[in-house]
């Protein structure tokens, strides 16, 4: 019986200090684009995901991985989207959350933050075909930016 040769795989770009899923995560994430090189995607962008809840935004950045939590208060919103702007990050998602989220999309817009308010239930069906079924603050943070 005669079988071809498996190819190797591809070769992934380590994901440093990330888990099993965070890194299924990462690769399955998106890219920039790249508007002078008509549409070709950067892979070297970087993206954040933010969680809103009442009292906390959870921020994880891909492709760092660095992952934190910060007061959902005017100030700190501000901060953090500085913060986001000086790091690179070139979109920020965020689900709706009934109006949780506002401070961010005029702290996000002050800061000259690009911020996407996605739908929530398209993010959980992205999670779902990543076979991500736990539902953490952090864990949507990055299943957020990589969205």
């Amino acid at each position: 019986m005669v079988t071809a040769p498996v190819p190797p795989p591809l070769a992934a770009k380590p994901v440093p200090l990330l888990g099993p899923k965070e890194a299924r995560i990462y690769k399955a994430g998106h890219a920039a684009r790249n508007e002078e090189q008509g549409g070709v995607y950067d892979m070297e962008a970087c993206f954040a995901g933010i969680d809103v809840a009442k009292g906390w935004l959870d921020v994880a950045v891909l492709p760092e991985g660095k992952r934190w939590r910060v007061r959902n208060e005017r100030e700190a919103v501000a901060a953090l989207c500085r913060e986001l702007v000086a790091r690179g990050v070139v979109l920020a998602v965020a689900e709706a959350s009934g109006g949780y989220e506002r401070v961010l999309e005029e702290e996000a817009e002050r800061a000259g933050l690009e911020l996407s308010v996605v739908n929530p239930r398209r993010v959980r069906d992205f999670a779902r075909s990543l076979n991500i079924l736990a539902k953490t603050d952090a864990l949507d943070a990055l299943v957020l930016a990589a969205f």
